[in-house]
């Protein structure tokens, strides 16, 4: 199982510690770190001693997947809940583009 997971550092103490729960009971899941600046790439590699990502890269992928105009949110949603049974823990329902001051990114 190949999971591709987008962490902001300020989202780091949500993110990693589902991520381990994901890696640790489902054996042979393979996590893939977007972030999106260079300088965090370098912070998660330093501090990915325990091989928890797979890969990083420096790039925003989900954004524009989410702002797509085909986007089945349904279908969205079913796969988020898929990772929420798997990792035994509730993420949260996503949203079709994060609020900020109103406006969404996909605005």
């Amino acid at each position: 199982m190949k999971i591709g997971v987008e962490i902001q550092v300020s989202q780091a103490a949500l993110f990693l510690p589902l991520a381990r729960l994901l890696k640790e009971r489902h054996w042979g899941a393979r996590l893939h770190l977007y972030v999106r600046s260079r300088i965090e790439k370098r912070n998660f590699r330093r501090n990915n001693k325990d091989r928890l990502w797979e890969s990083m890269a420096n790039d925003n992928i989900f954004e524009p997947l989410l702002c797509a105009e085909n986007l089945d949110g349904e279908e969205v949603i079913v796969r988020v809940r898929h990772i929420e049974d798997l990792t035994g823990e509730f993420i949260n329902q996503p949203e079709r583009g994060m609020t900020v001051v109103g406006k969404t990114t996909c605005d």
